[in-house]
């Protein structure tokens, strides 16, 4: 259960074309494929033109929350060698740790450009995942973006962001949308299937429906309580 999400069984999953494959997910597995189907597209997109190079086996991820954490996974799942995440919540950046995160820093207690800056010898990011969602941190992400660059936006709002047309230009970025799964259940099943993708490691709680109310109320008020909920319906 989440904000923005949906209330998926595995048997509707099946209804919509997902392929029964030998990975045997669980319930609990099955309303993941979204997640990692959708954010995990967005540092597959990022490394498919520039993986070939030592410099693309690194990556910033904005946000630690579910999404950020699902990019996490995913871009250890592709061999990404050094993943930065950032938050404004030390409880998720513990999290991004032991998920594999090599660097972790705290946006509201750390200079994050400096700090990002120095851990790539002042070269920058070539692949930056944006799952903080936040408009206003777009002009942050030109800046830290490396010479051919990429950047994956995965946010909704109808807010502008300032876009500063130097810092595209000058270092030929490229800005790419990741919303949809992009045909990445089979491979998403596969990797669940060898162990390189375990989503269950995003679930902080699992609760009874009568218990929802709390677990939207943790969710809207006490985000460093949770990262996904799962709510289960007849238990």
């Amino acid at each position: 259960f989440g904000e923005g999400g949906t209330f998926l069984t595995f048997p509707a999953l099946v209804y919509a074309g997902l392929p029964v494959l030998a990975a045997n997910a669980t319930n609990a597995e099955a309303v993941f494929y979204g997640y990692l189907g959708g954010a995990g597209s967005s540092p597959e997109r990022g490394t498919r033109e520039v993986r070939t190079e030592k410099r693309s086996m690194r990556v910033l991820v904005l946000g630690a929350g579910v999404i950020g954490m699902t990019i996490l996974q995913m871009a250890r799942a592709l061999g990404i060698e050094e993943i930065i995440v950032t938050d404004v919540i030390n409880e998720r950046l513990t999290a991004a740790k032991e998920l594999g995160a090599t660097h972790v820093l705290n946006s509201r207690e750390q200079e994050v450009e400096k700090e990002v800056l120095a851990l790539t010898q002042g070269e920058g990011v070539p692949l930056i995942a944006d799952a903080a969602c936040v408009p206003a941190l777009l002009p942050q992400m030109l800046r830290l973006a490396s010479p051919a660059g990429r950047i994956g936006l995965l946010g909704f709002s109808v807010q502008p962001s300032e876009l500063v047309q130097l810092e595209v230009i000058k270092k030929e970025l490229t800005l790419v949308g990741s919303r949809l799964s992009n045909r990445k259940f089979p491979e998403v099943l596969k990797l669940m299937e060898s162990g390189r993708l375990d989503p269950l490691a995003l679930v902080s709680h699992r609760l009874p429906l009568s218990d929802m109310p709390n677990a939207i109320d943790m969710l809207d008020h006490r985000p460093e309580e949770a990262r996904k909920v799962l709510i289960s319906i007849g238990a």
